[in-house]
């Protein structure tokens, strides 16, 4: 099934970094592999961190039960881990 937003400005074809806290939680609870590949890919890119913060934001929204949520918040912890910031 392809991504969809509703009510959203951007559409999943857009840079995830501008899908905001709203886009990153339809992905996380309503997306497939590839648009959980392409969060990690961002956030792998991520120098500013603003992308972090939203997908922290995401993840805490999300339920906590789906696989997919599991994976993108052990990944956030994966780059703050790499990037010495052992806060997570």
């Amino acid at each position: 099934m392809t991504l969809t937003f509703r009510n959203l400005t951007v559409t999943p074809a857009d840079p995830v970094s501008q899908w905001g806290v709203e886009g990153l939680l339809t992905a996380i609870e309503r997306g497939g592999a590839q648009d959980w590949g392409r969060i990690m890919h961002a956030l792998d890119a991520d120098t500013t961190g603003a992308l972090r913060v939203e997908v922290e934001c995401a993840i805490t929204c999300a339920d906590p039960d789906l696989g997919s949520t599991k994976l993108m918040g052990h990944y956030l912890s994966l780059c703050r881990t790499a990037d010495g910031d052992l806060r997570s």
